[in-house]
């Protein structure tokens, strides 16, 4: 959520919070070339090395946005303890988890990226809240969770959503993240700077056509033609790519940011994350690739086997200290082939999520090679599981989803997708 400067926010009343005493954190105060950072003297995530990242995010989206920065300003980033501190002493509207008076951002959140965009594009100008909130939601990597339901409004109504508005993050994220991606950064800034907040649909209509030589309503019918918004994940999917090398790398980050690092999968294939003490574990697209990342895992060890199409990537954890290891090729753990799934060592972890897409053939994997307990159950989140007595066709197999069963040498587990979900995901549990 964003926030105008102190006259532009109370000439819009209470949904600024405006004639609130705020009790902003200023504690501590850390600095550098684009930040002012305070916190309380509470915090116990964020410290004075977050500047790094947050310079470095800085420069990312300065780079891929061109934005106009004005010399010698800073953004004052206010980072409270949790929401509750936010809701009790900070300027922002009642119920926002966050907020951006200007360029300063008030967040419980070590580096707020959504906030974080509304700062830097202050400056540059107050577009209708579609445009607003939508170039938030797309290059915070956001714009896949609003994937379903589709918008269903028309082109005519994109610039009436009022500032503050729950119901504009949808048609904001599908109709930002198209832009960005379909025509890149530059038409879109100039849109954002020129077009008023108080556009008519007309307005903004003839603003589309100079700017992309198409009318809003083309656009907006090309946006929901695609099955999904396109993220812009410009900050995840930054850096050197990510070696799955089988070979542990450190997965700590710096206090109170998430560590994305990006990777390539350069055919179809299955994966596998075994993660070690760190925590937070997700993955994300930088591409029109959907993924599984609704599932983060906040356990401190966990395996995470995905099959994923070719494209690029990027692996999200927290930034409590531990290992991760990158499998490029569990084939011989998770294969359509009953035959071919052989290596069953994966399993043995305690923690374990496969994730696979749909499709019509199911998914086989071997048991752990060591003696586990003598009960399995399999829940599934979409898709169905089994275990089976063995590979052959016809073999008795006994769905696994609301019962336990007694394994035996020689059994498989097998995994059939939903059909009409984008990821079926499944965590065997051992009894």
């Amino acid at each position: 959520m964003t926030a105008r400067p102190a006259a532009a926010a109370c000439a819009l009343g209470a949904l600024f919070g405006c004639g609130r005493s705020a009790d902003l954190p200023s504690d501590a105060h850390w600095t550098s070339a684009h930040f002012d950072y305070w916190t309380r003297a509470t915090e116990t995530e964020a410290c004075p090395d977050i500047l790094g990242p947050l310079e470095r995010h800085f420069s990312t989206l300065e780079s891929y946005l061109g934005f106009s920065w004005p010399a010698g300003t800073k953004v004052a980033y206010y980072k409270f303890t949790d929401g509750t501190d936010l809701g009790a002493h900070s300027d922002c509207p009642s119920g926002a988890g966050a907020c951006t008076p200007g360029t300063s951002v008030e967040s419980p959140t070590g580096l707020d990226t959504h906030e974080l965009v509304h700062a830097y594009l202050f400056p540059t100008g107050f577009p209708p809240t579609v445009l607003v909130e939508g170039a938030a939601v797309a290059l915070s990597c956001t714009a896949a969770s609003y994937a379903t339901p589709k918008p269903t409004i028309g082109w005519e109504a994109l610039a009436s959503f009022d500032e503050g508005s729950p119901e504009v993050y949808p048609p904001g994220a599908w109709l930002a993240a198209y832009l960005l991606d379909a025509y890149g950064p530059g038409p879109f800034l100039n849109l954002y700077a020129t077009l008023p907040h108080g556009a008519s649909a007309a307005d903004m209509d003839a603003a589309v056509r100079a700017g992309y030589g198409k009318s809003l309503a083309d656009i907006w019918a090309a946006a929901l033609a695609e099955d999904q918004p396109r993220n812009t994940c410009i900050w995840q999917c930054s850096g050197p790519l990510l070696a799955l090398d089988g070979q542990p790398f450190d997965g700590a980050g710096v206090c109170g940011v998430d560590t994305t690092r990006p990777f390539a999968v350069d055919a179809e294939a299955t994966i596998a994350f075994t993660a070690n003490g760190a925590t937070g574990l997700g993955l994300g697209s930088c591409g029109p690739v959907t993924t599984p990342n609704d599932f983060v895992f906040a356990i401190p060890s966990v395996v995470t086997i995905f099959h994923l199409p070719a494209g690029r990537y990027f692996l999200q954890n927290g930034s409590q200290p531990g290992t991760i290891v990158g499998t490029a090729d569990a084939s011989a753990t998770l294969n359509h082939d009953c035959a071919a799934a052989t290596d069953g060592s994966l399993l043995d972890a305690a923690n374990v999520f496969i994730a696979v897409p749909p499709g019509d053939a199911p998914w086989f994997l071997a048991l752990p090679p060591t003696a586990k307990p003598t009960l399995a159950v399999l829940e599934a989140g979409g898709g169905t599981a089994a275990l089976c007595t063995s590979c052959a066709p016809g073999a008795a197999c006994t769905d696994l989803r609301s019962q336990a069963v007694d394994v035996v040498a020689g059994d498989t587990l097998r995994l059939t997708p939903d059909p009409k979900i984008p990821w079926s995901g499944f965590m065997p549990i051992w009894e």
